[in-house]
């Protein structure tokens, strides 16, 4: 596996909160401070909290480093954060909230709560990067084969499992996406279906585009299909079951590690980045009741 950043160089660099922060406002002002409010350029610092607060000159709002991120509320210091970037980034067939929580040392919630704002930290940066060049489309279920007709047992859920080529036919760019239920009939795929990922998962400056709607179809090469049944085999093992409500999530998290894989580029700090863009999915009022519901 391709590693951009060894464990010790992490280490290295992120080994106190301050570090973290300084990297924290090098990413979310990268040619100095600009006041979300006013847009002045200039601030006090204030130093009387866990993290400085950024005091603008002109009107006298105040934020921080991590407000709008998916680290705003969190009292988890920001150093077990970065840990759980780089071990999400890094990691062969995924991480769970246990194994997370064993190794930066939070409760499993908690644990739970932090991979969970990642993984949309994920889905923000995928939606920013559509598919382009020559692409191909198929679809998929994702859980167990109910029975064998035509309608469609409620733990099997359609996908589109789609990739960006390179010129040697190779997916360069992947994207695996739940189907609405309103794009389906039984099995099958709409029309509207088609049009609506097209709209929304593929670019403009597109050479070609293939969709192949048909689960089993003669022109559907067998790579996918062995594909897809290792992308199952590896979120199976590490996650056991997972509902419809976060499985995106997850089909997210695991697009993003072969993308930066397969092209060899990016590491935690591009998700990272991401992470800074994003604001926060869950309010810390709800974190117990999306737990639960998880």
């Amino acid at each position: 596996m391709f590693y951009k950043m060894s464990l010790q160089n992490f280490k290295n660099r992120f080994e106190t909160e301050t570090a973290c922060i300084q990297q924290l406002v090098q990413l979310k002002w990268p040619d100095g401070f600009i006041c979300p409010r006013c847009g002045h350029r200039s601030s006090y610092t204030i130093q009387s909290r866990r993290h400085p607060l950024f005091e603008c000159r002109l009107c006298r709002h105040q934020t921080s480093a991590i407000a709008g991120t998916i680290m705003e509320g969190s009292r988890t210091p920001l150093t077990k954060w970065f840990l759980a970037l780089y071990l999400l980034t890094n990691c062969d067939t995924g991480l769970s909230a246990a194994k997370l929580g064993r190794v930066i040392h939070v409760t499993y919630k908690t644990a739970w709560l932090i991979l969970h704002k990642i993984r949309h930290a994920i889905g923000h940066l995928d939606a920013s990067l559509p598919l382009q060049g020559d692409v191909r489309a198929f679809s998929e279920i994702y859980g167990r084969p109910y029975n064998p007709t035509i309608y469609r047992h409620k733990q099997e859920h359609p996908v589109w499992i789609s990739a960006s080529l390179t010129p040697a036919r190779n997916p360069q760019y992947m994207k695996i996406k739940l189907i609405s239920n309103d794009h389906l009939s039984g099995r099958s795929i709409l029309k509207l279906g088609i049009t609506a990922f097209r709209e929304q998962h593929i670019g403009q400056n597109v050479q070609e585009v293939s969709i192949y709607p048909r689960r089993f179809g003669h022109d559907r090469p067998p790579a996918y299909h062995t594909r897809w049944r290792h992308i199952r085999e590896c979120i199976w093992s590490t996650h056991r079951g997972i509902g419809r409500r976060h499985l995106q999530a997850y089909l997210n998290e695991y697009c993003y590690r072969y993308n930066i894989t397969s092209a060899e580029t990016g590491d935690m700090l591009c998700l990272l980045k991401a992470s800074v863009c994003s604001s926060s999915p869950v309010k810390v009022n709800s974190e117990r009741s999306s737990l639960l519901a998880a």
